[in-house]
């Protein structure tokens, strides 16, 4: 009788290979879908949510890595420690400078002018009285006494409101700024805009110079 010859021999070890195929397996899952999961959350979610997600990445890859230096294995710990670290790196920094931040979207609405010559006062209206039909009741502009006659000349009537801004800030001592709330804040969206733009002027600004907080959208 003989043997068949497409049977393997009864003593090969095939665990061996089945283990360093589960181990790399393990490796890659831990240090590149674990912290890609947990750095996505990071920079989509809220305060505190944010927070608790990059806590408990840091958590897991600090109780990780003090198992691996007590098994003598400081290759695979720093190696996870540097893996994992690049990846937080690497999706939190592209969410930082990821476009398409709310502020930007607020500042690429339209407004449209009653005129494309105005003074200070007039793009303010009355303090104590209702807002000027025009303006977008997320816009609000304080105007200094000495400013309020102060000729502001728009590039035409239909402008954005990063023109507007940009219009008041190079012709004017005001600024503008962003109120949010800071549970709506997040890496990758950035402030809510929820309390509006506010345009004031700050101490020791300086009139006649262009701005540069108004950036075009996706600079950072």
């Amino acid at each position: 009788m003989h043997a068949n010859p497409y049977r393997p021999p009864m003593n090969v070890n095939t665990a061996g290979a089945v283990c360093g195929n589960s181990g790399w397996l393990a490796f890659v899952l831990r240090n590149g879908l674990l912290p890609s999961l947990l750095g996505t959350i990071t920079v989509v979610s809220v305060l505190p949510l944010n927070f608790a997600a990059f806590a408990l990445w840091l958590a897991l890859l600090a109780s990780f890595v003090r198992k691996q230096l007590r098994q003598r294995r400081s290759t695979i710990a720093v190696t996870s420690a540097m893996m994992q670290m690049a990846v937080i790196v690497a999706i939190v920094t592209a969410a930082h400078l990821a476009s398409g931040k709310m502020t930007d979207r607020f500042l690429d609405r339209t407004i449209l002018l009653p005129k494309s010559r105005m003074t200070l006062g007039e793009l303010e209206g009355d303090p104590d009285g209702p807002r000027p039909e025009w303006r977008p009741f997320s816009v609000s502009i304080s105007v200094p006494g000495e400013e309020k006659t102060k000729v502001i000349v728009f590039p035409e009537t239909s402008l954005t409101v990063r023109q507007f801004v940009c219009a008041i800030e190079s012709q004017s001592t005001l600024r503008h700024l962003f109120a949010h709330c800071g549970n709506g804040w997040t890496i990758l969206w950035g402030g809510d805009c929820s309390f509006g733009l506010h345009l004031r002027h700050p101490p020791g600004a300086t009139a006649g110079l262009p701005s540069s907080a108004v950036r075009p959208p996706g600079s950072h």
